[in-house]
């Protein structure tokens, strides 16, 4: 049995007139508009992430704040952030001029920090004639003619008081005329060694700390500018660097300052080592230099009969290893260890202003007369030239004028020195020690001296047990450069390092947000795609 239920179904109504009552018509289906948003709404969307990391960044994005209001902090947020990188670009210029500055980091050293200076002892008088005779048998031949023995006599009496600054005494030789060829292949060097004095010949006694040595055994012979010297607490010569191997502690240090905790030396002029009727009188120079040095330009001359005392007074500068990170020119001091290859430094030695000097004046030599003057200089390997023989002497006099004036690359723009003279680009090494010696001379009482066998006592000793070390920094170090840098941020922004991890945070989250709609929008499209090629085929 069927049963209606009649509520099921609908009663017609007419629809041909609006009711609200009446049949309901839906409209078709519409796509789905997806609404574009600005970049500006996705960056307010990222404000729980960074709503308070720059101070009054919040009033703009309150969505209750009036326009007015609104415009106003952007301007003022606009304005600080323009201040802020304008002083950030002041503190980076500042830290890319980076200026040096020199403090005192101590003014109370241990002198024994330090070692002893080097001393070069010069006899004024550079041949001994007690070896005339040998030396004829040694670079005359066997029947040499009175001619050679003449030429060869008067080129020692040139060379008694011949040096690198000083070759003055050369024009008398070769005034003489072309000396014959013999004589004009004798190398200077050999002659110089061969004919320079003894360390027995010029020294009595020597004292170091209170302590006597052998005079022979802690006096080198080395070369310097003024001729072949007696140097010691060198490392120059080969024979210094054997007291290395066998004495850790050598180049020695002073204790103490004052006399006793220095070195006493007692010299003796011996009149049978002179030339007959020689009017170059009994004298010695000193050079006080470092023990790497192998030449030091000021000269302190010791005369006979005489005690001196030779105060010295070091001061230490050294420059902090952070300043490598500017260009030496600007920092105008170059490390022992720093490779340049503009500024010379002689082979088997650390960087040193006065090597440096040292390696351009034998430059000079070789370019203008192409031979190796190792009488005064180290020799150059790279310049493959010989070394300089009697016949070069004309070359060198001709030049003396050049190789005695020794110019700053820029010295010419300041002074008013329109001769020649050798032009050294030369600056400082980075760990510096200079030697302040100050000379008192007395004369010997006369009850202790002796006409024909003067003597000169020196005495060469700190006159403090303590010196002044000086340290060049950088102005700007990185602590001071992060100082700086959140000194302005704090200021202009009121933000800080978690301020800028917000920001950076903020940004990164936008950045791949678009990232992943574009990449979701692409695979999208590809699908689209892929089934519209589907349904042609």
């Amino acid at each position: 049995m069927a049963m209606i239920y009649l509520k099921e179904l609908a009663h017609y109504k007419n629809t041909n007139f609006e009711h609200p009552h009446g049949l309901q018509i839906f409209n078709k289906g519409v796509r789905t508009q997806y609404k574009t948003i600005s970049w500006f709404e996705k960056f307010k969307n990222q404000t729980p992430f960074c709503g308070e990391c720059i101070a009054g960044i919040q009033h703009v994005w309150k969505p209750d704040t009036r326009s007015s209001i609104r415009i106003f902090w952007i301007i003022v947020i606009i304005a600080a952030t323009i201040g802020c990188m304008l002083m950030l670009l002041m503190v980076f210029r500042l830290r890319k001029e980076q200026p040096l500055v020199t403090v005192v980091e101590t003014a109370h050293l241990p002198i024994y920090a330090i070692r002893f200076p080097a001393l070069a002892l010069c006899p004024y008088n550079h041949i001994n004639w007690l070896r005339y005779h040998a030396a004829e048998e040694r670079y005359l031949p066997k029947n040499a003619t009175k001619e050679m023995r003449e030429s060869f006599y008067h080129l020692l009496v040139a060379m008694e008081h011949v040096a690198f600054t000083h070759l003055i005494p050369i024009g008398e030789f070769l005034k003489r005329g072309t000396p014959p060829q013999v004589i004009r292949n004798i190398p200077l060097h050999d002659l110089a060694q061969f004919m320079a004095y003894r360390c027995n010949e010029v020294f009595v006694w020597c004292e170091f700390d209170t302590t006597r040595y052998d005079c022979c055994k802690i006096f080198m012979r080395e070369r310097t500018e003024l001729g072949v010297c007696l140097v010691f607490n060198s490392l120059v010569s080969e024979d210094s660097k054997k007291i290395q191997l066998t004495d850790p502690r050598y180049p020695w240090r002073a204790r103490d300052s004052g006399e006793p905790s220095g070195i006493t030396v007692m010299l003796r002029h011996n009149e049978s080592y002179v030339r007959p009727n020689s009017t170059i009188p009994f004298r010695v120079t000193l050079l006080v230099k470092q023990a790497e040095e192998w030449n030091q330009q000021f000269h302190h001359t010791f005369y006979p009969n005489t005690h001196s005392d030779v105060m010295i007074s070091p001061t230490l500068t050294e420059t902090s290893s952070e300043a490598r990170i500017i260009e030496p020119e600007r920092r105008n001091c170059l490390f022992w260890n720093e490779k340049s290859t503009k500024y010379s430094r002689l082979e088997g030695f650390p960087y040193n202003k006065l090597n440096c000097q040292t390696y351009c004046q034998h430059r000079h030599v070789i370019d203008y007369c192409n031979c190796s003057m190792t009488l005064y200089f180290p020799e150059l390997r790279e310049f493959k030239t010989e070394e300089c023989k009697v016949s070069d002497l004309d070359c060198l006099y001709r030049n003396k004028e050049h190789f005695n004036n020794l110019k700053g690359p820029r010295q010419d723009e300041y002074m008013n020195e329109s001769g020649r003279g050798m032009i050294c680009d030369c600056i400082d090494n980075c760990e510096s020690l200079l030697f302040l010696a100050a000379v008192n001379a007395q004369p010997v009482p006369s009850t202790s001296t002796n006409v024909t066998a003067p003597v000169i006592y020196i005495d060469i000793y700190y006159n403090r047990k303590t010196l002044t070390k000086y340290s060049a920094r950088l102005r700007y170090t990185f602590l001071n450069m992060v100082g700086y840098i959140g000194g302005v941020f704090g200021l202009f922004w009121g933000a800080s390092v978690l301020s800028l991890v917000e920001i950076c945070y903020a940004i990164v989250r936008l950045f791949l947000g678009f990232l992943w709609r574009r990449m979701k929008k692409l695979r999208r499209s590809r699908r689209i795609a892929t089934k519209l090629s589907v349904i042609k085929e």
